[in-house]
Formats: structure tokens, C-alpha cells, sequence
């Protein structure tokens, strides 16, 4: 085959196609059949075949990637299901963004504050609140409802977080009457681009000491079988999301 997916001796460059299944990576890429963390146009599947050192733990993960996360960290609130937003970063950064969508038959969302680590001064806008009581507007699909967060650190955002794992805030909903249980309910990472405006939408992001945009993997929360006021969910669904501008 030749460098690109194509065979031996052909004069006309074939695109892309690492798995050699003569389908062009980035159609697959963009129909979600391979993961691209780290956004360079290649499927990670294949970069960690050729290369077995970019994932010594084996878990199918880039490590580059896996070392710049958000997740969503089970909290014990009574009477309430809430989880906390933990970040882990190997540089600086002043701030990022968040999108999340959750299930309405499942899940009422009650609020959202700022973490302990996140230091006072910090700016921290939620949505639903600061964009109307309806939330940003949602194209993700009907029953679901979206959450947004926009955060800096103290002085507009000089101050760095040096490098190191973070809680910058918590999620708390409180899970609808009567909701059939059994039934999931993640609380999801979106990065479809179907929160906010269409020609800006809400992404999930960090942002370094540059003003660059950073983007990271992130790890869902999930109701699990939980779905009456005050049980307590289990973090059962991972799944990996990432973005950059």
C-alpha cells in the first residue's frame, strides 16, 4: 500500500486512511467512528498502533491528552445529586469554559457555585442564571436541557493556576418525582457545538496563559440507576470529549 492508504505504485495521492478500510480517516473522524484527542487529524487508534509508547498505561487514551482532564467527582450533598468539577493540568491556566447537557425527565438542575481552589475574586458565570432562567439555547436534541460555565481566576484573570489537580466548582440537581428507576441519566460533557448561539457556541476548554485555547478529556457523570431525591448516583459512564478553537 502506499503512504496513503493507496496501492503501491499509484501516481494519484489517496487520502488519508490509516486503517486501511477505504474509508478516508476524517470522514471517519467526523462520523465519530475514531477518537481524535488531540485534534491533528489522525485517529488515535492509529497513532498508538504505530506508536505504543504514546499509551504506556494501554487504557486506549493518548497520554498527552489524558494528562489535561476535567471529570465530574460524585459529592455527598443530602437530599441532593451533585457532583464536583475537578480539573488536572501540567501548565497554567486562568480560565476555560464548560457545556454540559443532562436529561430533563431524570434530572431538575438546582444551581451551580464556585470551588474551594478557584480562590476568591474569581469570576464564575453560570447559565442557566446569567443568560435567563431558560438556560443557553440547546440544538442537542429534544429532553435534554443545557448547563454552562464560564470561569477566571482573581484579577480578571492574571493570576494563574499553576499546574496541579483542582475542584473549580460543583453541579447540583435534584432528580425529578417519579422518574422510572433503572433509567440513566448523564450528565454529559457536550461538544457537538449544540449549546449557545450557533455562530459562537458554549465548547468545553481551557484557557493558558497565552489566551490560547486548550482542549482536554473528560469524564462524565451518570446517574446510574439513582433517580429519587436524596440517593446518591454512582460515576458509572466515561466517555472522552475534546475540543479546540
Amino acid at each position: 500500500m502506499g503512504a496513503y492508504g493507496g496501492p503501491k505504485g499509484c501516481d494519484t495521492p489517496h487520502p488519508p486512511d490509516c486503517d486501511l478500510d477505504y474509508v478516508d480517516d476524517l470522514v471517519e473522524l467526523a462520523l465519530g467512528r475514531h477518537r481524535d484527542l488531540n485534534a491533528n487529524g489522525i485517529p488515535d487508534d492509529c497513532e498508538i498502533r504505530d506508536n505504543p509508547d504514546l499509551d504506556r498505561n494501554g487504557n486506549g487514551i493518548l497520554d498527552s491528552v489524558e494528562r489535561i482532564n476535567a471529570r465530574l467527582v460524585l459529592a455527598a450533598v443530602p437530599g441532593e445529586i451533585a457532583w464536583d468539577i475537578s480539573i488536572t493540568c501540567p501548565e497554567p491556566i486562568r480560565g476555560g469554559e464548560f457545556a454540559w447537557t443532562y436529561l430533563t425527565a431524570i434530572l431538575k438542575f438546582l444551581g451551580a457555585e464556585p470551588g474551594p481552589d478557584l480562590g476568591e475574586g474569581a469570576e464564575f458565570v453560570v447559565c442557566p442564571g446569567a443568560c435567563g432562567a431558560g438556560g443557553p439555547v440547546s440544538r442537542c436534541g429534544s429532553g435534554k436541557a443545557g448547563i454552562t460555565i464560564a470561569w477566571r481566576t482573581p484579577s480578571n484573570g492574571t493570576a494563574l493556576l499553576p499546574p496541579g489537580t483542582y475542584n473549580i466548582g460543583r453541579i447540583r440537581f435534584a432528580a425529578v418525582p417519579g422518574a422510572p428507576r433503572g433509567e440513566r441519566s448523564p450528565v454529559r460533557f457536550e461538544n457537538a457545538g449544540c449549546l449557545g448561539p450557533a455562530e459562537a457556541p458554549n465548547l468545553n476548554r481551557f484557557t493558558d496563559a497565552l489566551g490560547n485555547s486548550v482542549f482536554f478529556f473528560a469524564i462524565d457523570g451518570d446517574l446510574g440507576s439513582a433517580t429519587s431525591a436524596g440517593a446518591m448516583p454512582t460515576v458509572t459512564a466515561v466517555s472522552t470529549s475534546a475540543t479546540r478553537s
